[in-house]
């Protein structure tokens, strides 16, 4: 995530991610790191401006196809960031879409 959505859901340590299967919506919420099922933030790059959460083992449970690397527009709805999966995304390409064909993570 960027630094705008890192900073509206409160620059957190930890999110728990959440997922909306009739209406297709991934939600992002800041929780704490002793949460279930909470995921760590790490920032990643020179500036650590981009923050990433290892979420295969959700996309994998919820059967959400990660074959192609996507950027998606978010927004944020009361504490919740959210991702609406029915929007095609940005196919991207590079070391993270290494990643979602079955690389290291």
């Amino acid at each position: 995530m960027n630094t705008a959505a890192y900073e509206a859901l409160g620059s957190p340590k930890h999110v728990a991610l959440l997922y909306d299967r009739e209406n297709e919506l991934i939600g992002m919420q800041s929780v704490s790191g002793s949460a279930p099922h909470a995921y760590v933030v790490r920032g990643v790059g020179n500036n650590r401006a981009t923050h990433v959460v290892s979420g295969k083992a959700f996309l994998t449970y919820y059967g959400i196809p990660r074959d192609v690397a996507r950027r998606w527009s978010a927004e944020i709805r009361e504490d919740t960031l959210i991702v609406d999966l029915k929007q095609p995304g940005t196919e991207v390409t590079g070391h993270s879409s290494r990643a979602h064909r079955g690389g290291d993570d």
